[in-house]
């Protein structure tokens, strides 16, 4: 019998036309050419994507559509073809069609024939990825806003820095290359193979130089030795300089992909298969990639699978709550969705109910027999449902089973292998759809909570704040808003570590949890400040309740892990109102609060017309000081320095005044706190010292003063403000003043806000030579602490103390002039000198001399003087020594 395939005979025509009529109408571009690289068939599908018309590509060489990223790789295949090579050719880029458009081609080329030197034809397949590679780009685009996923993500998120030591190692990094974060973190790890060293150093060095990287194919190396395909996104991470710290790197396992996309290639109805599956799936991406609703997604991920398995009827069911809830468009008859989520989860009872337990796909070829649907068996034969396929819904990053996505089919049989890709595929979309969805919750919930404590947060406050007043004001009600404060909580810090003081902000929350109302509203404002709401028509009482059963609670130490105790006080602000806006609101209870801290801390105080009237002051006084600025309105007065022993001027401190054009001369402590609150006490500061240097530099030209030496007061908004260090360096030496006669003075309390910021500020400021001072001494706490760590010369005993030496009309338990003893001694000890302010009594001068005190000022010798009159006094002699005065009791 003869063969109707042979050469010549029927059966080889009949093959002929079938694939002729294959070319003609196949949607992938395909076309046919010579070794030589002329074209000599196309197909109308390549027309259509190119955009141009076969008669001006047949009879031209590749060149004719190809651009440069496709013709390289055709050209080395020619040649390689035409020495007897049939390896296959790939390329893909951006092409521009005639019409201006772009599509992005992935192009293939074959050797068509026996292979070998007797190829005489190649055969170039061409497909349009553009959908693909635009959600591509999209997603690159969006990676910014998709930080907040890294822990949760399903694709593997890594950071190292420039030597390559891990700093981030996310789950799925985990999972993708078999090392523990823990394992990873602060080593570098070998997953580069020992053959791609030098292509990963290249890589490297182009990423630190700027460049991101999108969908990179490289070869990486797990824990166990086995090499895996990735498709890497990198991208370099900057500090605040612009400098490249890290790499940024995202990447995802494809190696099975790339295995299944390699095995598609064998048949060109699997490739058109996979075009249509892959479009599919581009969609589903890009509806998650732009954040659309779950029931969106959900509803394209059962498309997908009605599109690829004929005759199915699809439900997606998620565990919520222990049971599996229907979720998507209901394909199903109500009573079928009810039967199939009744079971609780997990549990065998059902195939999907297994699936979900057991973590894999579970199949009933006939429902009619299957003792596994006994229970429901009635509602599927009735709904017509002859066979179910059940995926679990995994995600891949956390294996968590999140559902199951079940197939009722209308036939009594198994899934072919096509369509249990599309329900694995279906599975892992709806998997990464849910993930986000829970991600984007996730991420929601902590935008509006305190990470540490999980309290509201002050946006949450701010708009709950926001809808309390408009309710308050349509039932013409107040609202009671508690501002806490912990008080000296960075004392807590400082002495036993921010890991400690976090501890103790999570006991203190969950106290405060424990005495509110389940109706009223705690939130964590910032640092060591809450915020207690409520809207009860008692509020005020309610509130002034919760201030003291918070009392109460603080009765009880804290105690950390290290077994320490920890006792806290609070300072609280009251303020009741309808606003007339949350900020307004917020600002009253902070101001009371602050008054609390101004009295003593460890209270309560409600903001009232009084405080509301210093509130406005404080604005008018901030207004008034942005225009004294401007009009010259400050002046710096000078007070002499002498010392004690021999009551010789030995320099003068520099003290700013505010001649009012209505309140006449304001001393500091009337406007100084203004000018911290606005940051005007920066440039005022930096005036200051100028115009002082520019005294003393005056009076040292006219005579002759080697041991005068200047003291100016500094602020903590100048030692955190950058570039106070250049300028005391510049203003040195415009004035051409020694900077050891320079003595910059700083209150104690000043140094409590930050120790470890200025301990490195003052050190640059000593290293300048100038000396360094600290003011008010002894009103604040652990002073032994800041004259051990810090880098001063003089200690200044506060007035208060001086005061009550040598008073006849002092208690017999005032111990004051124990105090001056004790400092003057621990300075001494420490190798600082000691002076005293507010010394306005010969008395009290004899007992610091006798005290061993270095140095005083005050009314004694003379008040605070303009330049001018400072002038005169020394143009005059100066002052008295301590003999002269000596003479003249």
């Amino acid at each position: 019998m003869a063969d109707p395939v042979a050469p010549g005979g029927a059966g080889e025509e009949l093959v002929a036309e079938a694939n002729a009529r294959a070319f003609q109408h196949a949607s992938t571009g395909m076309a046919v050419f010579d070794l030589e690289g002329r074209l000599l068939q196309v197909n109308p599908a390549l027309c259509a994507m190119v955009g141009m018309p076969a008669e001006d590509l047949v009879g031209n060489t590749l060149s004719g559509y190809a651009r440069p990223a496709h013709l390289a790789p055709l050209e080395r295949w020619l040649e390689a073809a035409r020495a007897g090579g049939v390896g296959p050719a790939q390329a893909e880029a951006w092409y521009t069609r005639v019409d201006g458009s772009r599509v992005w081609l992935v192009t293939e080329a074959v050797a068509v024939g026996a292979g070998g030197p007797g190829s005489t034809y190649g055969l170039v397949m061409v497909h349009d990825r553009t959908a693909a590679k635009v959600l591509e780009e999209a997603l690159r685009r969006s990676g910014e806003m998709l930080d907040a996923l890294v822990t949760s993500a399903p694709v593997a998120i890594y950071q190292v820095d420039p030597e390559g030591t891990v700093l981030l190692w996310n789950p799925a990094a985990e999972a993708t290359f078999g090392w523990t974060a823990e394992e990873a973190v602060g080593r570098p790890l070998p997953i580069v193979p020992p053959d791609s060293t030098a292509e990963f150093a290249e890589l490297r060095r182009r990423i630190l130089g700027g460049e991101v990287l999108v969908g990179a194919e490289v070869v990486r190396r797990r824990r166990d030795g086995t090499e895996i395909d990735l498709s890497l996104w990198t991208a370099p991470v900057h500090d605040e300089h612009g400098r490249p710290v890290a790499i940024m790197a995202v990447a995802l396992d494809v190696t099975e992909a790339k295995r299944a996309d390699a095995a598609l290639r064998s048949t060109i109805i699997d490739l058109k298969r996979s075009q249509l599956l892959v479009a599919a799936h581009a969609r589903v991406l890009e509806l998650i990639a732009r954040s659309a609703p779950l029931e969106e997604v959900l509803a394209a991920v059962t498309d997908l699978v009605t599109e690829h398995v004929e005759g199915a009827r699809v439900g997606v069911f998620l565990v919520e709550d222990g049971r599996l809830v229907a979720r998507g468009p209901r394909q199903l008859p109500s009573e079928l969705v009810m039967a199939v989520a009744a079971p609780p989860v997990p549990g065998p009872a059902t195939p999907w109910g297994a699936a979900v337990a057991e973590g894999r796909p579970v199949t009933v070829l006939d429902v009619a027999s299957d003792p596994s649907v006994a229970r429901v068996r009635e509602a599927l034969v009735g709904g017509g449902i002859a066979a179910v396929w059940a995926t679990p819904i995994v995600d891949q990053g956390t294996d968590r089973t999140l559902g199951a996505l079940v197939v009722f089919h209308r036939e009594a049989r198994a899934p072919a292998e096509h369509e249990r890709d599309t329900l694995a595929q279906a599975g892992n979309l709806t998997a990464i759809a849910v993930d986000r969805f829970e991600t984007e919750t996730r991420l929601a919930h902590q935008a509006l909570h305190d990470t540490l404590t999980g309290l509201p947060n002050r946006t949450l406050l701010l708009d709950r704040l926001g809808h309390a007043l408009a309710r308050a004001s349509q039932v013409d009600e107040e609202l009671a808003v508690l501002f806490v404060d912990i008080d000296r909580f960075k004392v807590v810090n400082d002495g036993l570590g921010h890991g400690a003081g976090d501890q103790i902000l999570v006991g203190f929350a969950e106290r405060l949890r424990s005495i509110v109302r389940p109706d009223d509203t705690i939130a964590r404002f910032g640092g060591d400040e809450f915020v207690v709401l409520s809207e009860q028509p008692d509020g005020s009482r309610t509130i002034l309740a919760i201030a003291d059963r918070l009392e109460d609670a603080l009765s009880t130490p804290f105690t950390i892990d290290d077994g320490r105790e920890v006792f806290l006080t609070v300072s609280m602000g009251l303020a009741i109102g309808r606003g007339p806006t949350p900020e307004v609101l917020l600002r009253s209870a902070d101001a009371a609060m602050y008054r609390a801290k101004e009295r003593g801390r460890n209270r309560l105080e409600v903001f009232d017309d009084a405080m509301r009237a210093d509130a406005v002051a404080r604005l008018t006084l901030g207004n008034d000081l942005r225009r004294a600025m401007t009009r010259h309105e400050f002046t710096v007065l000078h007070q002499p320095v002498v010392e004690v022993a021999t009551g010789e001027l030995v320099g003068a401190e520099a003290l700013v005044r505010w001649r009012h054009p209505t309140r006449g001369l304001l001393t500091p402590d009337s406007f100084i706190p203004v000018t911290e609150e606005t940051g005007m006490v920066v440039a005022l500061g930096g005036w200051v010292l100028d115009t002082a240097l520019g005294h003393a530099r005056q009076w040292a030209d006219e005579r002759d003063r080697p041991r005068f030496t200047l003291s100016v007061n500094v602020s903590a908004r100048q030692l955190t403000a950058p570039g106070l260090v250049d300028q005391v360096a510049h203003l040195l030496q415009t004035h051409r003043w020694p900077a050891d006669r320079l003595c910059l003075e700083l209150t104690e309390t000043v140094l409590m806000d930050d120790l470890d910021l200025l301990e490195g500020e003052l050190t640059q400021l000593k290293a300048l030579g100038v000396h360094l001072a600290i003011d008010d001494f002894g009103t604040g706490y652990s002073s032994l602490t800041y004259l051990q760590r810090l880098p001063v010369d003089l200690v200044k005993i506060d007035r208060s103390f001086v005061a009550g030496l040598a008073d006849p009309a002092r208690r017999p338990d005032d111990d004051r002039g124990t105090i001056v003893r004790a400092v003057v001694s621990m300075a001494h000890a420490l190798g600082l000198q000691v002076a005293a302010e507010g010394v306005d009594r010969p008395e009290q001068l004899d007992m610091l001399a006798g005290l061993g005190c270095d140095f005083a000022q005050g009314f004694l010798f003379s008040r605070p003087l303009d330049a001018e009159d400072f002038a005169a006094a020394l143009a005059e002699g100066g002052w008295p020594t301590a003999s002269e005065r000596a003479d003249h009791r």
